[in-house]
């Protein structure tokens, strides 16, 4: 494809190359030869400078990624591995009986998270901020807990 556009554009050049006069017809397609290389050169460290910040991207997204499995590490808080794979209903009983608490439910689904990521790449965004809140006593989850699953019983009547 790229050889077929090469042709297309040389081909408009020459009609264009050869309303010129003799004298400076040579000049003026070395001059348009070289400003095409120069286009495919610019082209080229774009592509390789788009390369190196994707990279970059990439490995410090991966940097967040192991330093929060190894802050979920050196927590180890109790974490069941059955806890992604309660029903809704009773994931939110056991929420609202106290038998499971808030943290251990999302520890769990970042648990999972990671394990999905690892054969998927599936993990979008990490919940740090979640973790941080929940040390300084700032996580709130009663509300939402109670809103979430009001909603959901009306969706189910």
């Amino acid at each position: 494809m790229p050889f077929q556009a090469f042709e297309i554009y040389f081909s408009y050049i020459h009609k264009y190359l050869q309303m010129l006069p003799e004298k400076i017809k040579w000049k003026a397609f070395a001059a348009v030869i070289g400003l095409y290389l120069c286009q495919l050169g610019i082209q080229g460290l774009n592509y390789r400078i788009n390369v190196i910040h994707i990279n970059r991207k990439i490995k410090k997204r991966e940097q967040k990624l192991n330093k929060l499995i190894h802050m979920l590490k050196s927590l180890k808080p109790p974490i069941d591995d059955t806890i992604p794979f309660l029903s809704y209903d009773d994931l939110s009983t056991k929420l609202q009986s106290g038998t499971l608490s808030p943290i251990a439910v999302l520890f769990a689904y970042q648990k999972q998270a990671v394990k999905v990521n690892t054969s998927l790449n599936g993990i979008s965004d990490l919940i740090e901020n979640d973790v941080q809140e929940q040390r300084k006593g700032h996580f709130i989850l009663k509300n939402h807990r109670t809103q979430s699953i009001t909603a959901y019983q009306q969706l189910k009547a």
